[in-house]
């Protein structure tokens, strides 16, 4: 997912860059050419390159310094290991599989946040739900121990406790 994310982004800057540098390969568009063939007929001066006006000169070499100055595109080394997600990403999208219904996809995000930052409480009391909501009871006790370890002050201590109780007759 990481992945891809990196790929869009780079689209993203790579396209507008090569989008105009292809446009100018390929010339001038067809109905273009055809106005100034139609204008040169009418034009009774018989002489077919006329002398460029001042303007039109001026604006295509500020047109040339512009492409001359695009910015260089960073290559990125796909097979370099990207950075971890912060803990609260992983908190985030953990919500989000809980919300649609699928705490086997929360549980491995959970964990993730967990390992990156083992002070958090949060993770360790939403694994403990997953769990419990699962039925997997030796897992929850020990997710609500480990978060009252690190949160003893947690306002909801005594339910934590009660649930704890609860879950160890099971």
């Amino acid at each position: 997912m990481r992945r891809n994310v990196l790929t869009i982004l780079l689209c993203a800057v790579f396209l507008p860059i090569v989008m105009p540098a292809l446009a100018a390969q390929q010339g001038p568009d067809s109905s273009s050419g055809s106005s100034s063939e139609s204008s040169s007929r009418s034009n009774p001066n018989p002489n077919p390159n006329p002398a460029p006006d001042e303007k039109s000169s001026k604006d295509k070499k500020e047109k040339n310094k512009k492409r001359q100055a695009a910015p260089q595109v960073a290559v990125v080394d796909t097979d370099a290991p990207l950075p971890p997600d912060p803990p609260e990403k992983d908190i985030q999208v953990a919500k989000y599989y809980i919300h649609k219904g699928d705490p086997d996809a929360a549980i491995p995000r959970l964990q993730e946040a967990i390992q990156e930052n083992p002070k958090l409480a949060r993770p360790r009391l939403m694994l403990a739900e997953v769990y419990e909501k699962k039925g997997d009871a030796p897992d929850a006790v020990k997710c609500y121990k480990e978060y009252l370890q690190i949160f003893p002050t947690a306002p909801d201590a005594k339910k934590i406790e009660t649930k704890i109780e609860k879950l160890s007759e099971q």
